[in-house]
């Protein structure tokens, strides 16, 4: 017979098994005993499993994949937090010799905004006394400059004439000549510089005179008629314009330079 426990055989006579010690059971149907020799099993018994064993191996090996579960999702969030953020631009150094042509930079772009307001600023003031010595010099001309005149002017075309109202001066006439070569010799500032205001006046008018000019003026009437050499020719409109457009360009830059001193000295005649 065989043991139900272990499976081994038991002689023949034995009360428990000689393997694992269990007792062999009492003699039944099948059994040997005195009537008779109980049948050889044809296979062996199955081993008893515990019940508890199963469902705790389970339990441990749901918790394990519970906690491997939960390791997983945590490193996840920790990469895709780390995948968002951006890494932090590195910051560069400044060494000393770059501060310093910083510093000097900086020094030279303030200099040189300083220079350019001061040009600004001398500019400025520069043409704010220009116009106030135009403005100063156009007053005293238009002081010492009386309204009409029968003159030709710098800024007139040759031949244009105004005549005056106001009472003449008395000068002494003279027959002499007070610029004898102004037809032929350009005359220059310097040369001029010796002459009085009168003179200025007489020199200028004397070129007009030569050609035959007549005058309104009583003061060059009585000037140039007292002088031998001059005959009056023409009357002041048609000598303006017929005449005098053909007079020499010595001429007119003579008649030019005188006006142009006389203003500049203030003269008072006209």
């Amino acid at each position: 017979m065989f043991c139900e426990n272990c499976g081994a055989q038991i002689e023949s006579g034995h009360q428990f098994c000689s393997r694992c010690g269990t007792p062999v059971p009492s003699a039944g149907p099948g059994a040997t005993g005195a009537h008779g020799t109980t049948p050889i099993p044809t296979s062996q018994p199955q081993r008893r499993t515990s019940s508890v064993g199963v469902p705790l191996l389970a339990a441990l090996c749901g918790v394990l994949a519970m906690v491997l579960i939960g390791f997983g999702l945590a490193a996840g969030g920790v990469l895709s937090i780390g995948g968002n953020q951006a890494a932090p631009a590195p910051q560069a150094s400044t060494s000393p010799e770059a501060l310093s042509t910083t510093a000097e930079e900086s020094d030279k772009l303030k200099k040189a905004q300083e220079e350019a307001e001061k040009a600004k600023q001398e500019a400025e003031q520069a043409k704010k006394e220009a116009e106030q010595a135009k403005k100063e010099a156009e007053e005293k001309s238009a002081e010492s400059d009386p309204a009409i005149t029968n003159n030709i002017t710098v800024n007139s075309v040759p031949g244009a004439t105004r005549v005056t109202t106001s009472a003449p001066p008395s000068h002494t006439s003279s027959s002499a000549y007070v610029l004898p070569d102004s037809a032929t010799h350009y005359y220059s500032t310097d040369e001029l510089s010796g002459l009085s205001n009168w003179d200025l006046y007489i020199a200028r008018n004397e070129i007009y005179a030569r050609h035959g000019r007549g005058f309104v003026r009583d003061d060059l009437r009585n000037y140039f008629s007292g002088c031998s050499w001059y005959v009056e020719r023409y009357e002041p409109d048609y000598f303006d314009d017929v005449i005098a457009p053909n007079m020499s360009d010595c001429e007119w830059h003579n008649i030019q330079t005188i006006l142009d001193y006389e203003h500049y000295r203030g003269s008072p005649y006209p």
